[in-house]
């Protein structure tokens, strides 16, 4: 078994990020390509740190270019930022490194009211923008939670397979993954069932709202695709993500794939981000023979 690793939109005392923004009142042409750019060159400094650390695997902040979504982005400024991304896109793939997005909370499919569907769409759409864009293949997956309950859970579900169903588009890239309240491994499993999405297995959330499951189910539902997983410990808080990763928590998610000779990426989702991937790293490189 191949283990592969990395951080997501910035190192842990953001001096490199993707996610650089402004606010809204401040959208201007300048604005906008200037802060897009200083994304963009971190972007090839956060993978050239990757390469260097062994990191094999990069989440892009949501925020590479700011505002791209909204209706008050004009059409020109998407061109330009279009261009500029695929002049990029040789050297970005050169590292050969897994690129995901995850988009903000916001993004919802199974809401009930019509005006917040179309703005998670459009926003997903700015995500497979980015992806595409820069010529990356379909281990290049966009991850989102399926929402709310909203008083009734069996319709929220049938809410948002109805709208993957309606905009079909979205099972190129997207990729679902269980929460820390309502929707379950096994919630998600059952939905991937009916649209073929790849689901993300979050270990901490599991433990948080548990099912029952084997972790071939999620394996399958990746095809030819790389599976991915997330991975954090319990903050002091009960829905908190600790600082660091635990290794007791990464002995105890690893046991699930025991005897499984396959490669899987895991991003731990903790405040010090590189410092838990070396310890990672650490303990892959000691145990790599048990």
């Amino acid at each position: 078994m191949k283990v592969r690793i990395g951080i997501f939109c910035s190192l842990s005392d953001n001096s490199l990020t993707t996610n650089r923004r402004f606010r809204l009142e401040n959208l201007s042409y300048e604005n906008v390509i200037n802060t897009f750019l200083k994304n963009l060159e971190d972007l090839r400094k956060l993978l050239e740190f990757s390469k260097l650390s062994h990191f094999e695997i990069f989440r892009i902040g949501s925020y590479l270019v700011p505002f791209f979504s909204h209706r008050k982005f004009k059409d020109k400024w998407k061109y330009e930022v279009e261009d500029i991304l695929k002049s990029q896109s040789n050297y970005i793939k050169s590292f050969n490194i897994r690129l995901t997005m995850h988009p903000p909370q916001f993004v919802i499919l199974n809401s009930p009211k019509r005006q917040v569907v179309e703005n998670s769409i459009k926003e997903l759409m700015y995500h497979f923008f980015i992806l595409d864009s820069l010529d990356l293949d379909e281990n290049s997956i966009i991850i989102i939670h399926i929402g709310g309950k909203y008083e009734n859970k069996q319709k929220s579900i049938d809410n948002f397979i109805n709208t993957i169903e309606n905009y079909s588009f979205l099972k190129r890239r997207l990729a679902i993954e269980n929460d820390d309240k309502i929707y379950t491994v096994r919630d998600v499993l059952e939905i991937s069932k009916y649209t073929n999405l790849p689901v993300v297995f979050d270990f901490f959330h599991h433990r948080l709202n548990p099912s029952d499951f084997d972790i071939s189910e999620v394996i399958e539902t990746w095809g030819k695709r790389i599976p991915k997983f997330h991975i954090s410990s319990q903050g002091r808080k009960k829905y908190e993500h600790s600082d660091y990763l635990e290794i007791s928590d990464l002995e105890e998610f690893l046991k699930l794939f025991k005897n499984k000779n396959i490669t899987i990426d895991l991003m731990p989702e903790v405040k010090m981000k590189e410092k838990s991937c070396y310890k990672i790293l650490d303990y892959l490189n000691e145990n790599k023979n048990n």
